[in-house]
């Protein structure tokens, strides 16, 4: 197949000069000339050149194939394109062209509808896509760019007429204190005899909030700033950083809520679990950043209007259309093993009539889902920020030396046998481990800053906080564990010692770094690494799972 010749223009000429193809698809005028000729004209390049160049009233058309038995299709398809160009309506829907096509040949297109839309936008005629057109959501949308239909998404912005909530779990206080009778061991208090700390710091009961469940569907969002927002590092009133703080927290709340709105699901079906939890199927939302966590708000809507019988004026009985929005809370995630999706539970706990109602025993019903963080994150530190608010001017005073350093705190100075700094002393398996290898003049003076601390405690005033800064690879996780097992009087094998260490991390990658270090000098009775108890044995690293409650083997 070369180039185009005179053979070539001669044959195509009888082609093209047919009643009905004045507009003709490039794949579909190669296909009428190889099954006449027995081979195809020239390239698809030359074939566009020639047709440009020798027939300038020729449209030809590209993309999309045409599978039909013989060239009277392909006339017929050519007779359709010529029929809707001179139709009045600009725009047509894939069912309009096959009923145009149906009514003059009485029978059916033989091609695909993405075929079909691809030949009729290559010779410029408008498509409107329908929602069968659309393409298909898959189950793992929820990571991926798919194309969701509009009037979804219309659906959640629409008023409701119905709002259930379904949730009647005990909420994440009551939870708290019971896992805390269990789990957190009584530690007897350390203050000096006569001084009443938690008294005078006993922070307020914690005021609710009502999150707004319909922020992240707001189009356009004016963020206005308060006018008393300051620099933090410009002040040093506690006002001015209570409000800069207060308002931080909610623009973090609030772009919380935008991130979890890509995480909505359309047209999704829930599956049954017990009579009060039901789950929800979601491939790869355990990885998904920012993670979905316990306690989270699930607002569902149902597609189809919920049928409720109402009495009118005149008390006749009428059923009518209402729309509907179930509010749920995640009560647990689990982690899909090998190919099966994970697994987002949540409460479901319909009463009698609600089930009525709802008359969906199988869980046949297809939802919107969407998630809204739990509100307890501004709760906590709102109501701390309220706490400092209503301080007195005294106890401000003493905060201020924690938010506002500007001196040293003053400590009993350390003698001499105090200065020495001798990690030899320390008892454990320290194969692989650094942690008896000396510190070095900068990381030793941390050390002893700790230690002065810890045998001059402060009762009567509040200190700055310690801060252990430096670039990668300069010793912080070693002086930290150095620092620990100052506090837990390991360095000089106090037994009567009662401290009690609270260490956190930004990631759970770092906080596996900081348990393994301890194994080393921590028996396993005096290390505990908290995880979510629905987080399966085989991710958690194997030296750290006899520190957990993770059963080995669990899913």
């Amino acid at each position: 197949m070369g180039g185009f010749n005179a053979a070539s223009r001669e044959k195509l000429t009888a082609i093209l000069d047919e009643p009905g193809n004045g507009i003709i698809l490039c794949s579909v005028l190669r296909q009428m000339y190889s099954r006449r000729h027995g081979k195809s004209p020239c390239s698809k390049k030359a074939l566009r050149n020639a047709i440009a160049n020798n027939w300038p009233g020729v449209t030809l058309g590209y993309g999309g194939r045409y599978n039909g038995p013989s060239d009277e299709y392909a006339v017929r398809i050519n007779s359709i394109v010529c029929l809707l160009n001179g139709h009045e309506s600009g725009s047509f829907t894939i069912d309009e062209v096959r009923m145009f096509y149906q009514r003059k040949y009485h029978v059916p297109i033989p091609i695909r509808d993405d075929s079909l839309m691809a030949i009729l936008r290559s010779v410029n005629i408008s498509i409107t896509p329908t929602p069968r057109d659309l393409k298909p959501l898959s189950d793992t949308s929820i990571l991926r760019d798919k194309y969701v239909p509009q009037y979804l998404k219309d659906l959640n912005r629409h008023p409701t007429a119905l709002q259930w909530n379904v949730n009647k779990q005990r909420n994440m206080d009551q939870v708290i204190t019971l896992l805390a009778k269990d789990f957190i061991p009584s530690v007897p208090c350390t203050c000096a005899p006569g001084i009443n700390v938690h008294e005078m710091y006993t922070p307020n009961a914690i005021s609710p909030i009502t999150p707004n469940l319909r922020f992240a569907l707001q189009t356009s969002i004016l963020d206005i700033s308060p006018s008393k927002v300051v620099d933090l590092d410009e002040t040093d009133i506690v006002k001015e950083y209570t409000n800069s703080f207060r308002h931080t927290v909610k623009l973090e709340y609030e772009e919380r809520m935008r991130l979890y709105e890509h995480y909505s699901l359309y047209a999704h079906q829930i599956k049954a679990m017990t009579n009060k939890t039901a789950k929800i199927l979601i491939p790869g939302i355990m990885d998904a950043r920012p993670s979905l966590s316990i306690a989270d708000i699930v607002l569902l809507r149902p597609l189809q209007p919920i049928m409720v019988p109402q009495y009118d004026y005149h008390r006749n009985l009428r059923i009518t259309p209402n729309t509907l929005e179930i509010q749920s809370r995640i009560v647990d995630m689990v982690r899909g093993r090998r190919d099966e999706p994970d697994s987002i539970v949540i409460s479901w706990e319909l009463d009698i009539g609600q089930k009525e109602l709802l008359k969906d025993d199988h869980f046949m019903r297809q939802y919107n889902i969407r998630f809204v963080p739990e509100e307890s994150f501004p709760q906590i530190c709102n109501t701390a920020l309220g706490w400092l608010d209503k301080l007195s001017d005294i106890e401000q005073k003493n905060i201020k030396n924690l938010l506002f350093p500007v001196v040293a705190p003053m400590v009993k100075p350390l003698d001499y046998e105090q200065m020495t700094v001798d990690m030899s002393c320390l008892a454990g398996d320290f194969r692989n481990s650094d942690v008896l290898k000396p510190l070095n003049e900068q990381q030793a003076s941390f050390l002893r800053m700790i230690r002065a601390r810890t045998l001059d405690p402060a009762f009567q005033s509040i200190r700055p906080a310690c801060i252990l800064t430096g670039p990668a690879g300069t010793g912080k996780t070693k002086t930290l564990i150095a620092a620990i097992a100052e506090v837990l009087g390991l360095l000089k094998k106090d037994k009567t010692n009662k401290n009690r260490v609270l260490l956190c991390a930004p990631s759970h990658a770092a906080a596996d770094v900081l348990t393994e270090r301890l194994t080393a000098i921590l028996r396993r009775d005096e290390i505990f690494r908290m995880y979510n108890s629905s987080r399966p044995s085989v991710t958690v690293p194997g030296k750290i799972l006899p520190f957990t409650v993770q059963m080995p083997g669990s899913d």
